[in-house]
Order: structure tokens, then sequence, then C-alpha cells
């Protein structure tokens, strides 16, 4: 008798549970069978979670989706905490492309378990493919929430807001992205060029000229404080700034370039002559310049060298519209109407892509 009742221990031993079956068919991929074994263990003890997770995904996989949703719902109520619950259903609506749905779910994965950065990822890109502001908002909220140092979550939320066209909660993130990360240039541009955009002109002014103060080297910040002078007509703050940026960047022809500009906006002829001149001295291979000197000795009167100069650049490059059109000007001054008209005509041709090559008679 008591060897009897050894064989049936040793045996009982040896025949795998329903649990260990339903887990081999499930790693063989056999997914119809294991969820046939999971499925006792399942119903017998449902808090069990790894048995409870392997036959949500054998229904899945398996295609066996009205069972699949009944089995996750009735966990979800009974397990709220259980982040795999969600996740199984957010696979399914993302397999039924029911991508609104399907961010549900992966929203509610990210609130019970923060860590799982794939998770986050993957909504992120859902709610951008749908346009769903709304949702990326909340997203980065829950984020900011768990990871309240994390500068580039105050960089997402403020971008967000931007986009929105609500400037003041948009300046409030960035404010506080600056706050964690004040090194990061970043940071600077989307406040002073939100400001910029939203008409503040005194705060636009403040965070570029900072910014700059931050980055005395970086020439790109330089190039966006001179832009940011001349479209508010800060001509004085322009001048100065320039003849600061002449002197730290001798090779940057744009400096030189503003510069001439700025003078010819203001008459002041001579000084913008000066600055063509250091341009030519520079780089003489640019003759351009040498339009922008006819333009300032036509409205100064010296007619004839501007003909010197625009003869020069035509025989040098061959010349161009606004060039043609110059010399249209000079001729008629000099009374030469049909070499005037000639001139014209050249310019034109130039405009419609032609040769249009000038002769005088």
């Amino acid at each position: 008798m008591l060897f009897f009742f050894t064989v049936l221990l040793i045996s009982a031993c040896l025949v795998p549970s329903e649990r260990e079956l339903g887990l081999f068919y499930s790693v063989s991929r056999s997914f119809d069978i294991a969820s046939f074994y999971l499925s006792r263990r399942f119903h017998q003890d449902p808090s069990d979670r790894l048995n409870s997770h392997r036959y949500l995904r054998a229904l899945f996989e398996s295609g066996r989706y009205p069972v699949l949703l009944r089995a996750s719902r009735m966990l979800a109520r009974r397990f709220p905490a259980e982040s795999y619950v969600p996740e199984i259903l957010a696979n399914y609506y993302e397999s039924r492309l029911d991508a609104k749905t399907a961010a549900v779910y992966w929203e509610a994965v990210i609130t019970l378990d923060s860590k799982r950065g794939d998770i986050r990822d993957k909504l992120i890109s859902l709610y951008n493919l749908s346009k769903n502001t709304e949702g990326l908002i909340r997203v980065y909220k829950m984020l900011i929430n768990q990871n309240p140092r994390s500068p580039e979550l105050y960089a997402g939320i403020g971008r967000l807001y931007a986009l929105q066209g609500d400037g003041p909660r948009a300046a409030a993130y960035y404010k506080e992205w600056l706050k964690l990360a004040p090194q990061d240039r970043r940071a600077w541009v989307k406040l002073a060029s939100l400001y910029d955009g939203l008409g503040d002109i005194r705060r636009a002014k403040r965070f570029y000229e900072r910014m700059r103060l931050h980055y005395p080297k970086d020439i790109q910040v330089s190039r966006m404080l001179v832009a940011f002078f001349f479209r508010t007509k800060a001509f004085i703050e322009a001048e100065r700034l320039l003849g600061q940026l002449i002197m730290e960047f001798p090779d940057e022809r744009e400096f030189y370039e503003g510069m001439a500009d700025l003078m010819i906006g203001r008459r002041a002829f001579q000084e913008a002559l000066r600055m063509l001149d250091r341009l030519l001295t520079r780089f003489p291979e640019d003759f351009r310049y040498r339009v922008r000197r006819v333009e300032i000795e036509i409205a100064t009167g010296h007619w004839e060298q501007a003909r010197k100069d625009l003869e020069t650049y035509h025989e040098k490059t061959g010349g161009d519209y606004h060039s043609y059109h110059l010399l249209g000007d000079v001729l008629q001054h000099f009374g030469d109407l049909k070499g005037s008209q000639k001139a014209y005509r050249v310019a034109l041709a130039k405009i419609r892509g032609g040769d249009g090559s000038f002769q005088t008679a």
C-alpha cells in the first residue's frame, strides 16, 4: 500500500500543472492551446498575475478578441493598479487601427507605470500623429508630476501651449525650463522669440540682450539681436551693436552689410560708402558691393562715377536685372535715351531668363 501511494505521489510531481502547460505553450507560441490551459487557472485565481498576463496575451495572439475584452475589463475592475491590463487593451485597439481608444489605454499604462519610457514615446507619437494637442498636454503634465526636474518636459509643454496660441502659459513653462537649465540656449531663444511674436517688445528685448550676455561669442545669438533691432526700428541700438560686432567678428561680412543698410536708411551716405569700401577691400571677388555703391552714387548725384562702376560690374559679371535698370537710369540722366531704352530691355530680358546682351550704339 505504501509503495502504491509513493508511486502516485511521484507521478503527481512529474505531471506538469495546467499553469505550467500554459507557460510551455505560450513560450512555444501555440497560443490556442496555451489559452486553454491558462484559462483554467485564470478562472480559479485571477489574482495570479503572471498567469493572467499570459492568458490575456494568448487570447490576443490567438485572435479571441471578445473573450479578451471580457477578461480584460473584469481584471481592470478587480485589479485597477495592474498596468499590464490596459497595455493589452491598448495593443488590441492599436491592432484594430483605433488610435484614439488605444491612446486612452496607453495613457492609463503611463499613469500606473511612469518608468515605461517606451510607452511614453509611443503615446506622444500617437497624439502627434492625430494632432491631439490636449492629449499631449495631459501626458506632459502627468510626466512633470512624476519628474518635476526634467527641463525637456517643460520645453515640450511650453511648445504645445505656444502652438495653441496661449502665450502666457507657454512663457510660464519656458521660464521653468530656463530655471532648470540656464545654460540651454534653446530656452533663451524660445522665450525671446515667444515675446517677440506676441509683440511684447520690452520683454523680448530683455531676453535677447540677456541671451547675448550669456553667449557673447555665439554669432547666431548676435544675428538674432540685430534682426530684432531692425524689425522693431531700434536703429540707434542696431548701430551701436553692429559697431561692436564688426570689431568682434571682423570676417563676418553681414555685419558690415547691416551697417551699410542702416547708414543708407539714415541717408548717411559717406558712412555707407566707407562700409562698402571696407567690404570691397575684404571681399574683392564680390562685385555686388559695386552695385550698392552705384545706388549711393546716384542718390548723391555722382553720375559719372556710377557709370564707371556699372561698366566694371558688367565687364566682370555680365550684369543682372538690377544693374541694367540702374544703367538705364544713368544713361537717361546723360540724355542717352536710346541707350537707356536698350538697358531697360536687357533688364527685362534678365528677368525672363534671357541673355539680354547689351551693346552701346
